[in-house]
């Protein structure tokens, strides 16, 4: 939860979904938690309608507007990981152009959002596992915003870069890891004996 969503004072709302609401979520995202999705895209656009009623939120550009609506949904818990699909379902876009649309609302929101992509990498580097053949710290490391803001903090050091083991997978060399989780708070890592 963000800063912001913390200090939130709650209200109760109740919204009604059909069924054929839920299905036609369900066939859309392919997932059987249609409700938590049902619950961030309310809490989403709830805090839209109020920052649009108070005039917190006033947009001239689509542009400007999609970008609000991502935030929102981010705000209310949608992961990093789970973002690209997420838009380009909700929002009718491809792969790419969700991709664009969310580097553009991480950008744009940079100081509110920071934070989660901040505690998404963080959760990714906690429990590496230990590649005995190849000596090395393996992390899954999807393709998205995660992924670059851990290649941004690596490739700005002077530590050797990591390599794309295998689709998502990472091997990290023992002082490439540490620096990164040095980076973000969390204890070193000793090699296995």
């Amino acid at each position: 939860m963000t800063r912001e969503a913390a200090q939130m004072p709650q209200t109760q709302l109740k919204v009604d979904v059909t069924e054929s609401d839920r299905a036609r979520l369900a066939e859309l995202l392919g997932e059987t938690n249609v409700d938590r999705t049902i619950q961030l895209i309310l809490t989403a656009g709830a805090a839209e309608a109020i920052a649009y009623a108070t005039g917190a939120a006033v947009f001239s550009t689509m542009t400007d507007l999609r970008m609000y609506r991502v935030y929102r949904l981010l705000v209310a818990g949608m992961t990093m990981d789970e973002s690209e699909t997420l838009v380009a379902t909700l929002f009718k876009l491809t792969d790419a152009g969700a991709r664009r649309v969310v580097a553009s609302t991480l950008a744009r929101y940079r100081y509110e959002l920071d934070s989660l992509a901040t505690s998404a990498l963080r959760d990714r580097l906690e429990h590496p596992s230990w590649d005995p053949e190849a000596e090395r710290w393996e992390i899954m490391l999807p393709a998205g915003f995660v992924r670059e803001r851990a290649q941004r903090m690596w490739r700005a050091g002077d530590k050797p870069n990591p390599e794309s083991k295998r689709g998502a997978v990472w091997a990290f060399p023992t002082e490439t890891l540490n620096g990164l989780r040095s980076q973000l708070g969390l204890n070193e890592v000793t090699e296995p004996e």
